[in-house]
């Protein structure tokens, strides 16, 4: 969201500013109703303007809000196998996805969505494994029915 909000501020066509828009003009969006998935957006954006879009989509339905939920099991697999962070905002991400229908898709540049233990790998292999899709969480969430994609792959998939 930051990327998306920076394009906006400055004006700018970015990859996130189009691949927000599609989203906003097909999909939409779907949060958590607890609010963590909305609060992590503010701490990442500019106030004054997200916050009028943000509040402007629940206003018009292209933002929804869903009771997050996520098996024992997958939340297991995903923490203990694959090593996936909890005390962030990773696992609500997950939850909500897990809620909609399709696309089940989450937008990140995030590696804890892809292999979490390739945190301190170099900027090139973190972008071979985004780029083939490949890692623990990756396929986990592939299995789950949940697609991750950076904003280029979400240009090109949704």
């Amino acid at each position: 969201m930051n990327l998306f909000n920076q394009g906006v501020i400055e004006d700018e066509t970015t990859d996130a500013r189009q691949l927000v828009e599609k989203i906003e003009a097909t999909h939409g969006f779907a949060i958590d109703a607890g609010g963590k998935i909305r609060q992590q957006w503010l701490e990442t954006c500019d106030s004054v303007y997200f916050g009028t879009w943000f509040t402007e989509g629940l206003k018009t339905g292209r933002i929804h809000q869903v009771a997050p939920t996520i098996s024992q099991a997958d939340a297991k697999h995903l923490r203990i196998t694959c090593g996936m962070p909890r005390a962030r905002f990773e696992f609500t991400y997950v939850a909500v996805a897990n809620r909609v229908t399709q696309p089940r898709y989450i937008v990140t540049e995030d590696i804890d969505f892809w292999e979490p233990k390739a945190k301190t790998a170099s900027h090139e292999r973190k972008e071979a494994i985004k780029a083939t899709r490949t890692g623990c969480v990756c396929k986990h969430l592939g299995q789950m029915g949940i697609a991750v994609g950076t904003v280029a792959q979400g240009l090109v998939d949704l």
